[in-house]
Parts: C-alpha cells; structure tokens; sequence
C-alpha cells in the first residue's frame, strides 16, 4: 500500500503526472469561472469542460498507482496531499487568469496542446493510457470546437476584441511552451514507448496548428524568441521539474483546503 502522498517512481509516473496535475489545476479553474461568465453559453462550458478534466486527471492519478482506483482515500493523498515541489503541472496552468480574456486564451492554446499530447498517448505501452487518450480525445474534440468556434467569433468582433486577445496571447504564451517542457525522464519514457512523440515534435505539432488557426483570422501570434522549454533540456526548468510559480502557492491552497479538514475523510 501506498503512504500517504507518496508517489511510486519511474519514466511513465512523470509523464502521468505532468498530464495529470495540468488536468486538476485546470478543473480548479473552470469551477471558479461557473456562474461568473459574461454569459450564459460560457457558464455552461465551464462546467462541462471543467468536468471533463477533472475527470481525465482522476483517470490519470489512477493510473500511477493502480490500486489506488477504488481507494478514495489513498488517492485523495496523493492528489493533494503532496508538497507543491512534488507537483509536475505548467506554469501556464498554475496561473489565475483573472481578467475573462486570458480564461478564454489558455483555454484556446491549453486545448490545442492536449490534442497534441493525447494524441502521442494514444498507442502507448503502459496499460490503461492508450484507451483512457482515445476516450479523452473524444471529449477533447468538444472543446477544442468550443474554443475555435467562439474564437473566431471574438477576433471578428472588433477593434476592442482583437485588442483583449492580443494582450492576452501576449502575457500567456510564454507559459503555454512550457506545456512541452520535458520530463526528467522523457527519454526513457520515449524507449520504453509510454509517449511516441517527443516534447519537442509535439511542441512544433502544436504551434503549427495554432498558427493555421490565428492567422486565418489575421492575427499573428507573439511567439517568444527563446522556446528553449520545448527542447531536450530546458533552462531555466519550470513546472515539470518541479520548480512552482509565485501563483502556486495561493492555488495549492485553494485546492487542499477541504483535503486539509480531515485527509482520512471519505466525502
């Protein structure tokens, strides 16, 4: 059995958790938005979209551990019940976004990334992720749709619109690349074909997409000079290596408050 947080080592446990940790935190942030969109249809969406990561991150937890699938418990400590420095989540996921603009702009580039990266999983060796990637696609596809469709939307929607996606690309694709930072041991996952493409291929999939997507619409993406954590080995590390935004810790509260109560409760 499992102490209390502990999280088992090995190649496929990085590649779970950085998946799986992006999944929570953005499930987090979708539930604070329901009830609080500048309108109905969004309201809506965040509650069906943050289900559905939240749901793709228990899968994926469980996966790490298979024994903790039917122990609440067991897998509530170690979802929350690991210090921030053990989490693998992106900066770009730990961030607020407090204005509505940058909810939608993560949400856009966030949702063209897990394309990309469930995508690599869909054959993968370790039992249970090649099925689990090919069910979350489906609900990806919904979001994805969702974002391309009310994107399109607001970059017709005038001078204003464009001006409030642009701000906000601005601020937040530096932390998107970092949803490609490799792993520590991402080149044992790639042998041991847990993923079949590497941070750096997929990273390229993705910015490729997302330039087809905004220059349709005549908008030039402000791609940072340096992507250097889309390569082989990134520096400064960030999130995947365990290194926490100055918005984690306000977040991991958040998170863990009701965890923190009781951690041997069964809700």
């Amino acid at each position: 059995m499992t102490s209390p947080g502990a999280v088992p080592g090995g190649a496929a446990t990085d590649v779970l958790l950085a998946l799986a940790d992006d999944e929570i935190c953005m499930g987090h942030w979708y539930a604070t938005w329901i009830g609080l969109a500048p309108f109905l249809e969004e309201d809506l969406a965040s509650t069906s979209i943050g289900q559905d990561e939240l749901g793709h991150a228990r899968a994926l937890y469980a996966l790490i551990d298979p024994g903790l699938g039917t122990d609440d418990v067991e897998l509530d400590a170690l979802v929350y019940g690991r210090p921030p420095e053990a989490y693998r989540c992106a900066w770009l996921v730990e961030d607020p976004c407090p204005a509505w603009e940058e909810l939608f702009v993560r949400h856009l580039l966030y949702d063209e990334a897990e394309a990309v990266r469930w995508q690599s999983l869909r054959t993968s060796s370790l039992p249970g992720l090649a099925s689990l990637a090919e069910r979350a696609l489906v609900e990806e596809a919904y979001h994805s749709r969702h974002a391309r469709s009310l994107f399109g939307r607001l970059a017709r929607g005038g001078v204003d619109a464009r001006a409030r996606l642009a701000a906000a690309f601005e601020r937040l694709l530096p932390l998107a690349i970092d949803l490609f930072e490799p792993t520590e041991q991402e080149p044992a996952a790639l042998a041991a074909g847990v993923m079949r493409s590497s941070s750096a291929e997929q990273a390229a999939t993705w910015r490729t997409e997302l330039d087809g997507l905004t220059r349709a619409v005549g908008i030039v993406l402000p791609w940072p000079t340096e992507t250097s954590s889309a390569s082989s080995d990134p520096t400064p590390p960030r999130g995947r290596r365990g290194v926490r935004s100055p918005a984690f810790a306000t977040l991991h509260a958040e998170m863990t408050s009701v965890y923190a109560l009781d951690p041997q409760a069964r809700w």
